[in-house]
């Protein structure tokens, strides 16, 4: 399980430095097969310790926190930054695709 999180980091370090557009959308993609290559083990881990429902219970919390605290806390950092940078939506716009 290691390797793919160490693909993700060198991909997120590609992104973070590179100049040019084709070098960050192939980090990106790195990245993207990372983070899907560490998701069957993942969820596979705690089945591997435990059995019928608890093996079911556990599946479902580590859903709970994956979503549940992910669609909570992303909408809020990205709210916070906001407030504190004070961004407009016009320099938001700068940043989107045309």
């Amino acid at each position: 399980m290691v390797l793919p999180w160490l693909v993700t980091a060198t991909g997120l370090v590609v992104v973070s430095v590179a100049q040019n557009h084709i070098i960050v959308l192939m980090a990106l993609t790195f990245v993207t097969v990372g983070l899907l290559a560490v998701m069957g083990p993942f969820y596979t881990l705690s089945s591997s310790f435990l059995s019928g429902s608890a093996a079911a219970g556990s599946i479902a919390l580590v859903n709970v926190f994956a979503t549940g605290l992910g669609g909570f806390l992303g909408p809020t950092v990205v709210g916070k930054l906001k407030e504190q940078t004070e961004i407009t939506r016009l320099r938001w716009q700068r940043w989107l695709p045309r």
